[in-house]
């Protein structure tokens, strides 16, 4: 786009522009208002449960100290045995009595100021929740400024070109061209990857083929001179040369998973253990 046509484009545009980005000014702050008000609300909720749960507890201890208060909840045949006590007894009774009205109390003003607080949470609870509504209806208004300055924008860079019919089109190209790149790499790199692995299986043979050189050379010398030195090195290189070829394996199986042009590889038959062999003998016995 020549930046003629883009200052021209810019300036018939600018009016909308200016007046979209006040609109937006205006509610800068609402989404972390609405955060916050998010958090109050939560928080709010929270007190008011666990004040539910204190107000129905409260609400049982009250009940509690009103049947041990209240002398008209006492039976009658204990009131009957009530007055053949003696006066230290009474005055024991009396004084008791006294203690349950003074918890009946207690629990009563305890139970009161639990349920004002419940009345004061839920009240400040409505608040912040119609607080919350509010703040959700101007980011929704907040969201559509955004996409109407989206658009915007879009109109006037994303724009055709004068004198350049074939923009979009040109445009269109690239990208495709620029996918197929972007495969191309994705591909190199996963054979590449592949590669690196089987190389690393290579290896692995390399040093396996060795290991059964060492097993040759020490099953002969076995063989010619005898003595267990020479078949215990034997036995540690067929093991380590069986391990190499698994190792191996595996390797090839790894590299499958990246490329399909990894064939699969005959899984390698080499003894894990010498042979055992006849006493005094130079012959092989199987195992």
């Amino acid at each position: 786009m020549s930046s003629t046509f883009l200052q021209q484009v810019v300036a018939e545009h600018s009016s909308r522009h200016s007046e979209l980005l006040n609109s937006l000014s205006q509610l800068d702050s609402v989404p972390e208002s609405l955060k916050e008000q998010t958090r109050l609300v939560d928080e709010l909720q929270s007190q008011l449960e666990e004040c539910e749960a204190n107000v129905a507890r409260l609400f049982e201890k009250t009940r509690n100290q009103r049947r041990n208060a209240d002398p008209g909840l006492i039976s009658g045949g204990l009131k009957f045995s009530q007055v053949f006590r003696s006066r230290k007894e009474k005055e024991k009774e009396r004084e008791r009595e006294e203690q349950n009205k003074r918890l009946f109390a207690e629990a009563m003003a305890e139970e009161t100021n639990e349920r004002n607080r419940r009345t004061s949470l839920e009240q400040a609870l409505s608040n912040a929740q119609a607080s919350k509504t509010e703040l959700l209806n101007q980011m929704k208004e907040y969201d559509n400024i955004m996409a109407k300055i989206d658009a915007l924008y879009a109109l006037i860079f994303n724009g055709p070109t004068p004198g350049f019919p074939r923009e979009d089109e040109l445009e269109q190209a690239v990208q495709a061209s620029l996918t197929v790149v972007e495969r191309a790499k994705a591909g190199y790199n996963t054979e590449n990857e592949a590669l690196e692995i089987l190389s690393r299986s290579e290896r692995a043979f390399r040093e396996c083929q060795t290991k059964m050189k060492d097993a040759i050379y020490w099953a002969t010398a076995s063989m010619l001179a005898g003595g267990r030195t020479a078949e215990a090195k034997e036995g540690v290189a067929l093991k380590s040369a069986h391990s190499l070829a698994q190792k191996a394996q595996a390797y090839v199986q790894e590299a499958q998973q990246y490329s399909t042009h990894v064939r699969t590889l005959d899984n390698p038959s080499i003894a894990r253990e010498m042979p055992i062999r006849k006493e005094n003998d130079t012959e092989f016995h199987g195992t």
